[in-house]
């Protein structure tokens, strides 16, 4: 799959999502508006760590939600959730991977941001532009 994330294809978007979450909304990510607020994290993060726009492709990004916390956790239950992979493209993010997952219900949000060894240098490069080192 490789879909470009952007309002033409918000319905294609949330067709995919839709088919994968089946009945599950709660702690999924079932619609593209959601998919949206993750794109626009992640661009966040990766502004955030020096990292300019020219430089971003490539970065892929395996998200799955949060799930409802230690209360639910008690009944020692797993939930249903969505784990998706989307990947930085030249002009935008692209969808690259959708699927319906259990975990259980304590456990965070999933956040795996890969980034290619040149961008690990570049941000490793910003981070230290602000201290000098002793000898």
């Amino acid at each position: 799959m490789k879909i470009q994330i952007n309002e033409k294809n918000r319905h294609k978007i949330n067709v995919v999502l839709s088919e994968t979450a089946g009945n599950a909304y709660a702690h999924t990510i079932s619609v593209y508006y959601e998919l949206e607020e993750l794109v626009q994290r992640a661009e966040q993060k990766l502004d955030a760590s020096g990292l300019l726009v020219k430089d971003r492709r490539s970065a892929r990004l395996t998200f799955s939600p949060a799930g409802p916390g230690s209360a639910y956790a008690k009944k020692s239950r797993n939930i249903t959730t969505t784990r998706v992979i989307i990947e930085r493209g030249a002009n935008g993010w692209l969808l690259k991977s959708v699927e319906r997952i259990e975990k259980p219900s304590y456990q965070k949000e999933g956040w795996d941001m890969e980034i290619t060894a040149e961008q690990a240098g570049i941000i490793t490069a910003h981070a230290m532009s602000h201290y000098s080192i002793a000898a």
